[in-house]
């Protein structure tokens, strides 16, 4: 079942969902959101991007197709720009996990990405974590089993782009990437704090990222 992975603490399967520009205008107002990138290639320079999902709070997520297979469903100019908007606002805080792949993905289609403050790939090593996968991550930690990338593109001969996936299954899919990644950075930030690693992630590691994506 898609949806099992992702349920809330009663049980309930959460629903991610599809939203224009009017309704992630509340990014703004959160002034932080985590994000993943749905992309035509694991190669980060040689991919379209496909879709983004953002989360602002635990449990929910949006997914902003872009360049699916399904023209019909992709968000207009006006959207992509809104995304450009927040993803280059210096006051927005923005979270992921292995950044440096969804930021060089990002700035390969036109982005720019700024006040990066938090990657739960890099937590998870400052922390000596036995895996730093999302999926490892989530299970460990949240005791939610993700859904495999393998189980919507296939693989090998039969693989496909993720552009063919449906906007559906790539809402749930990557909403749950995004919402994971959120989940994870609230506990990472307060086990980070405890051993007193917050500088290390806020003031070096994380504003790397995009410095070294531009090298």
């Amino acid at each position: 079942n898609i949806n099992s992975a992702v349920t809330n603490d009663d049980g309930e399967i959460i629903v991610y969902h599809q939203k224009e520009i009017s309704q992630i205008s509340t990014i703004k107002k959160e002034g932080c959101f985590s994000f993943d990138t749905e992309t035509s290639s694991l190669k980060p320079f040689d991919s379209q991007l496909v879709g983004i999902s953002i989360s602002v709070q635990p449990e929910t997520a949006w997914y902003i197709p872009i360049a699916h297979s399904d023209s019909d469903k992709n968000v207009d100019q006006n959207v992509i720009q809104f995304l450009k908007d927040i993803f280059k606002d210096p006051f927005i805080e923005k979270v992921a996990h292995n950044a440096n792949f969804d930021i060089s993905v990002l700035v390969n289609n036109g982005f720019e990405v700024n006040n990066m403050v938090f990657d739960t790939m890099i937590a998870a090593n400052l922390l000596g974590k036995r895996s730093n996968s999302l999926k490892s991550l989530a299970l460990e930690i949240l005791n939610i089993n993700m859904m495999p990338i393998v189980d919507l593109i296939g693989k090998g001969k039969d693989q496909k782009s993720f552009a063919e996936v449906s906007i559906d299954e790539a809402t749930k899919y990557s909403g749950s990437d995004a919402d994971m990644t959120l989940r994870l950075k609230n506990i990472f930030e307060k086990d980070l704090k405890k051993f007193g690693l917050e500088n290390i992630m806020k003031n070096i590691e994380a504003p790397l990222v995009p410095v070294i994506v531009k090298m």
